[in-house]
């Protein structure tokens, strides 16, 4: 007659069970704080390239007003810094800078002869992103 000591079995299987749930659990919260720290650079991101492409149609509606002597300006949405460069005489090009944080992004227009009170963008995009 065989007999088996398995007094030890069970607790063996449950040390095993805990640690592959305790692996398990540290990988799924390892994912949701990637994810979550990507989400938040994307959003943060999509708000940075909204507030420049608002500095690039502020500039749009002052060139129109004014367009020979405006050059730019800086102004903050929200917690947003965003510079407007002009250059340029009957082709100008307007560079919308937008900074929240450590992340930077840039919109480049082109505009044909904003002089006449008719206005042609004939380009528009953005140049430059940076993320922190």
């Amino acid at each position: 007659m065989i007999t088996k000591n398995n007094k030890g079995q069970v607790l063996v299987m449950l040390v095993v069970f805990v640690s592959i749930m305790t692996a398990v659990t540290a990988m799924a919260v390892s994912l949701i704080i990637s994810n979550s720290t990507s989400a938040n650079k994307f959003e943060l991101g999509f708000a940075s390239v909204e507030a420049a492409e608002s500095g690039a149609e502020i500039a749009l509606l002052k060139l129109l007003r004014d367009p020979t002597n405006y050059t730019g300006e800086t102004f903050t949405l929200d917690d947003i810094s965003v510079t407007v460069n002009v250059s340029g005489g009957t082709t100008k090009t307007v560079v919308s800078t937008a900074v929240l944080g450590t992340i930077t992004k840039k919109v480049q227009l082109v505009i044909e002869d904003p002089i006449n009170d008719v206005m042609s963008v004939t380009s528009w995009k953005e140049i430059y992103w940076k993320y922190g």
